[in-house]
């Protein structure tokens, strides 16, 4: 019989307090060690129970459960692995020395971890997200603690394909499914995880991005919201005021993502010229600050002062600035329901929705789509089409005010 438990090692430096995760395998009356490549602070760690003790910040506290269940997932891989030597006459140490020698080919879920470190040190929360849910969704498909490169067969993915689709999901969460899964493929290709194949295993499920359903207020809407003097603007809540000022703002910030949004800084604005990087692409966009987007930079001057942001999302210091962000994103699209009543609006209205409208006004004010995709931030024009209703910084500029006129006519402003 064996057994298998984690154990934490301090760090022998001397003013450490961190220390490294290891497995002890006991095998009859040998023992060996796997050391893992995960640190934690000593504080971290209960020696009595084996497990990791969940304290700090919140983004810590969610890193450590993560990591525990890695954990539990790793554990499983091992022990399954050391149960093909039982009942044999095999010394410990070459239990431990075969683990070993087959890191490279054993479970795929420490490689995802490491790209997923790794887009998380590249500050791309979202895709790191992303990828994670995309693993997990397929390793509760295959019932298994962890997945191999053999495993990655047509027949595998094909199958998962037909589970989602007898689950009812959409073919946009298929999609979502199948593209990360893709590019946690072709990543494993690049570095050698996965041996050069004739063909590839997602060639027969769906990957389209599938035309959503169009999201774009008309002009009169837009007008109706942007109208300073309008009725039930002045009977807002001071938290729905401010839902509809970032709205705006990213309506009239050439359609700009709630990302981008909430992680603007002061610093971003030279003059009249705004500078980002789109967090989705990595795109530069550059455009003139207009009396649209002014309007709301200065609503929240006063309350803004001495934050390094443009706008109240991202406060904490001391808290993960992406969990401030989604739950900026969850409070906005719920303020933003209430405004869609209070304004009598029939279609819905969320964070995406001022995307959706400057695109589609933009197209009707015969802006080319080229432009459109530029100001948008897209790296590929096929995407802008799907946010189109119907069909350098100077020129997005010239857009941005044809867009600006047409909406202040029904304004009033």
């Amino acid at each position: 019989m064996y057994s298998v438990q984690l154990h934490f090692r301090p760090s022998v430096r001397r003013g450490r307090t961190d220390g490294k995760l290891f497995f002890r395998l006991i095998y009859g009356r040998q023992s060996g060690n796997i050391t893992l490549p995960y640190k934690i602070d000593v504080s971290e760690w209960n020696p009595a129970t084996h497990q990791l003790v969940l304290k700090g910040s919140p983004a810590r506290v969610r890193y450590l459960r993560e990591l525990q269940e890695m954990l539990y997932r790793e554990k499983d891989t091992f022990c399954l692995f050391v149960t093909d030597f039982e009942g044999k006459e095999v010394h410990v140490r070459d239990i431990v020395s075969s683990y070993r020698c087959i890191s490279a080919r054993k479970g795929l879920t420490s490689f995802v971890n490491s790209l997923i470190r790794e887009l998380i040190r590249e500050k791309r929360e979202r895709t790191a997200r992303a990828y994670q849910t995309a693993w997990r969704r397929l390793l509760k498909y295959s019932g298994k603690a962890d997945l191999f490169p053999k495993d990655f067969t047509d027949s595998f993915i094909k199958g998962f394909e037909r589970l989602l689709q007898a689950e009812k999901c959409s073919l946009n969460t298929i999609s979502f499914y199948m593209r990360n899964l893709r590019a946690i493929y072709n990543k494993g290709k690049e570095k050698g995880v996965f041996s050069p194949a004739v063909y590839h295993p997602f060639r027969h499920v769906y990957t389209k991005i599938p035309v959503t359903r169009k999201r774009a207020l008309s002009k009169e809407e837009i007008g109706k919201l942007n109208c300073p003097g309008n009725q039930i603007v002045e009977q807002l809540t001071p938290e729905e005021r401010d839902a509809l000022h970032l709205f705006l703002f990213s309506f009239h910030a050439c359609g700009m993502s709630f990302v981008d949004l909430a992680y603007l800084r002061k610093s971003d604005m030279k003059g009249n010229i705004l500078s980002y990087y789109r967090k989705k692409t990595g795109r530069l966009i550059q455009m003139k600050v207009s009396e649209g987007m002014m309007r709301s930079i200065n609503y929240f001057r006063l309350r803004m002062k001495d934050s390094p942001y443009l706008f109240p999302v991202i406060r904490r210091e001391h808290v993960s600035a992406y969990s401030q962000y989604c739950s900026g994103l969850r409070q906005q699209n719920l303020r933003l329901k209430f405004l869609k009543e209070k304004f009598g609006l029939k279609k819905g209205l969320s964070t995406h929705t001022a995307r959706h409208s400057w695109a589609t006004i933009a197209r009707s004010e015969s802006v080319s789509v080229d432009i459109i995709s530029e100001a948008l931030g897209h790296s590929f024009v096929s995407t802008t089409y799907i946010y189109l209703e119907s069909f350098g910084s100077n020129v997005v500029g010239l857009a941005n005010q044809k867009v600006g006129r047409a909406v202040g006519r029904f304004s009033g402003i």
